[in-house]
C-alpha cells in the first residue's frame, strides 16, 4: 500500500471511531438527562412544599387513617378477648 492509501485508511478509521464515540455521547447524554428529571420529579414529591408533595399528602390524609384502624384494632382485640372469656366461662359453668 502507498502512503496515500495507508493515510486515506487511517482517516476513515479515525472517521467512523470519531462517529461511533459522537452516537455514544449522545445517547449517554440523553440518558443522563432522562435519570436527572426523573430523579428531580422523585425529589419534588418527597419534598415537604407546603401541601402539595406526596410527603405532604401521606403525613395529611394517611398517617391519620393508619392511625385510627390501629386504634379499632385495638378495640377489636379487646372485644375479642372479652367475649372468648365470657364463652369459656359459660362452658365451665354448663360443663357439668
Amino acid at each position: 500500500m502507498t502512503a496515500e492509501q495507508w493515510a486515506g485508511l487511517v482517516v476513515s478509521i479515525t472517521v467512523v471511531l470519531g462517529c461511533g464515540l459522537a452516537v455514544i455521547r449522545w445517547v449517554i447524554r440523553n440518558e443522563v438527562r432522562e435519570v436527572a428529571q426523573d430523579t428531580k420529579a422523585i425529589r419534588y414529591e418527597t419534598t415537604p412544599n407546603s401541601g402539595k408533595s406526596m410527603n405532604d399528602y401521606i403525613k395529611k390524609e394517611i398517617h391519620p387513617l393508619l392511625k385510627e384502624i390501629r386504634e379499632d384494632q385495638i378495640v377489636i382485640k379487646v372485644d375479642l378477648a372479652t367475649q372468648i372469656g365470657k364463652f369459656e366461662q359459660h362452658i365451665k359453668e354448663h360443663d357439668n
